[in-house]
């Protein structure tokens, strides 16, 4: 809108004051000793594995991959050891029935993002009042500005290739897969799987694969939308309010006027604008819509991916008896299975390398310490890699949400059906397939590993406000506009009306795109 020549004013309820800023600073400190030295009691302080506890976890963290329950606290990710992102989430959202992950920082969820970037494939488009090509243009220009790292290769035959090969990735024994992968695409493809490198948003030209990204980048590679806020903060027709937050909107024939919540919860004051357009979150966009339509109890659609996390055996990879390692945390590999009659949405799999700062986060439990100091680890983690497994939002639990008056002024949240069980069985069925391509993905599953995850595990929310052609109250249109509203356009993951595998952040950057591009000044 800026491009365009608008006047752009940002309401953020995060604030990015000093002292956030001097704890990550000196946060970076300590994440640069730890990527010399596999220390556990350094790594517990950047995952935060015992943070408000007098004794040890006996499994924190990632050690509930061998055993007991996820950790439900583990939506929760702390970046550089700082839990900034959701400190002050209480004061900004009330929720019920579930424990999701918010965030009232600056740039939000974004801080803690994984950076998969993938689109939605041609079959994805089914429920949307969409089609591949409305967003194909606006997924070149999301993947430019996000940074998106890709190659072509066996994962393009599920996902359109946007961005491009931006650097060299970190060399693992996981990563040694890719040329097996490759040269096995057809007989991939013919079981159902494609597989590659991982789309990540991430400057790999600037990396020094000191494999902390698990816990936050030090050196600031992984894009979030921060610098967005500077953008607009910094340009003469820019305007950003933060520590502020919404509360109501009002359209009339001339435009939006907003009823804003100031700083410590000052009196409610208003503001005009010609257009709208509403960016706080799946859970925030639709907490600011029920309360300024006054639809109490008006139930809607929660979208999240049920999804596992499971343990896999890197088998040899040929033509490299001893790849060569560095430490990488994100995502590195990827397998697409494909929809069919078994499966009708397909199932998205993401493989992390078991790097020693995956292990470092478990030593505090007594086995993982007892490994750490025999150096057994050295001969375990080259061979280990942690799969997600990811469903469709269809084929997950079916979760409402709905808003109503409480003590707040702003409505409070309340969730259904998130303790529902998960569909184990659909993701059991995958990890099963997987098992049977072995040979050709030299992965294969370790099946006792295999452990169900809480619901928002993902970070995938979305759905609340659905885009229809029709839309009815608490729905929107192709144009994010909520139905009788011709100036508001809700422009995050509130407008999916279905919720694919694959993360989804791609998707909410270009469809974003699209609607400033198409809405009329």
């Amino acid at each position: 809108m800026l491009q365009r020549g608008a006047r752009v004013t940002l309401f953020d309820c995060g604030d990015d004051n000093a002292a956030v800023t001097e704890e990550l600073q000196g946060n970076r400190i300590v994440a640069a000793n730890a990527a010399r030295s596999i220390d556990p009691v350094v790594l517990n302080r950047l995952s935060g594995a015992n943070a408000g506890r007098q004794k040890p976890r006996r499994r924190p963290g990632l050690a509930s991959l061998i055993g007991g329950d996820i950790d439900p606290s583990r939506t929760q990710k702390r970046i550089l050891g700082s839990d900034f992102v959701f400190r002050h989430q209480q004061q900004v959202m009330t929720i019920d029935g579930a424990d999701p992950p918010v965030s009232a920082a600056p740039g939000g969820l974004s801080n803690v993002w994984g950076a998969a970037c993938y689109p939605m494939r041609v079959a994805d488009f089914k429920n949307w009042p969409l089609n591949p090509e409305d967003l194909s243009p606006y997924y070149h220009k999301a993947a430019d500005l996000l940074g998106v790292n890709a190659n072509d290769d066996g994962l393009t035959n599920s996902y359109p290739l946007f961005g491009q090969q931006t650097g060299p990735r970190p060399s693992t024994s996981l990563s040694a897969l890719a040329p097996l992968w490759q040269e096995s695409r057809h007989a991939l493809q013919a079981s159902g799987l494609d597989g590659g490198y991982s789309r990540l948003a991430v400057g790999f030209s600037d990396c020094t694969h000191c494999g902390l990204c698990l816990f936050g980048c030090p050196h600031d590679l992984i894009a979030s939308s921060r610098p967005w806020i500077e953008l607009i903060r910094d340009h003469p027709r820019g305007d950003y309010c933060s520590n502020t937050i919404c509360l109501t909107f009002h359209e009339g024939p001339q435009g939006v006027q907003l009823k804003m919540l100031g700083p410590s919860g000052s009196y409610p004051s208003e503001r005009a604008f010609d257009r709208v357009f509403l960016a706080a979150g799946t859970l925030g966009s639709f907490r600011i819509a029920a309360q300024s339509l006054n639809l109490p109890n008006r139930a809607a659609p929660l979208l999240d991916n049920d999804m596992a996390v499971f343990l896999n055996r890197i088998g040899q990879t040929r033509g490299m008896e001893h790849p060569a390692i560095a430490p990488f945390s994100l995502s590195e590999m990827a397998l697409a299975l494909r929809p069919d009659a078994r499966n009708g949405d397909g199932i998205h799999f993401q493989f992390y390398s078991f790097s020693p700062y995956i292990f470092g986060a478990m030593t505090a439990d007594r086995f993982f310490s007892f490994l750490h100091r025999s150096g057994l680890w050295k001969l375990m983690w080259p061979r280990l890699a942690v799969g997600f497994a990811y469903l469709s939002a269809a084929q997950s639990r079916q979760v409402m949400i709905s808003a109503h008056r409480g003590e707040q002024p702003f409505w409070q949240l309340d969730i259904q059906g998130a303790q529902a069980p998960i569909n184990s069985g659909e993701l059991k069925e995958a990890v099963r397939r997987l098992q049977a391509a072995g040979d050709l993905t030299q992965l294969r599953p370790i099946g006792p590993s295999f452990k169900s995850t809480p619901f928002g595990f993902s970070g995938h929310l979305a759905g609340t406000l659905p885009m229809k052609e029709r839309p009815e109250a608490l729905q929107t249109d192709q144009l994010g506009r909520l139905a009788d509203h011709q100036r508001i356009s809700v422009v995050d993951g509130a407008v999916f009306p279905s919720l694919a595998p694959q993360n989804p952040t791609l998707t909410i950057v270009a469809n974003a795109l699209r609607v400033a591009n198409l809405t009329p000044l």
